[in-house]
Order: C-alpha cells, then sequence, then structure tokens
C-alpha cells in the first residue's frame, strides 16, 4: 500500500503546481477585474452625482433673510 515510488510523486507534485498556479492566477486576474470594475463605477457615479448637483435649477436657490422692520 505504501510504495514509494519517486516518478510518480514527481509527476504529482508537478500536477499538484500547476493546477495551484492556475488557480492562483484565476483569483489575482479576477481580484484584478473586481477592482477594476469598482473603480470605473465609482468614477461613472460621481460624474452622474457631480452632473446632477451642478445642473441649471437643480436645487433652490439660496434666499437672503429680510431684516425685520
Amino acid at each position: 500500500m505504501q510504495t514509494r515510488d519517486g516518478d510518480a510523486f514527481a509527476h504529482q507534485l508537478l500536477r499538484f503546481s500547476a493546477l495551484a498556479a492556475s488557480f492562483i492566477a484565476v483569483t489575482v486576474y479576477q481580484r484584478y477585474l473586481n477592482q477594476g470594475l469598482q473603480i470605473r463605477w465609482r468614477a461613472w457615479m460621481s460624474r452622474q452625482l457631480l452632473g446632477h448637483w451642478v445642473r441649471p435649477r437643480s436645487s433652490r436657490r439660496p434666499t437672503r433673510a429680510r431684516p425685520d422692520p
């Protein structure tokens, strides 16, 4: 049951290393894409909110308080 086969071990180690490297690469790329999407979404949201805020007649103009007679 417990045979020490160096060639099989090396093959399995190589297979595991390839799978681990692939998993790490996919995870890093997924995180990169997710963060890029977040940055683009925040920039878009900021432009939208700023555009609505500075748009003419989007809010009431401040009124001056009249002095008491």
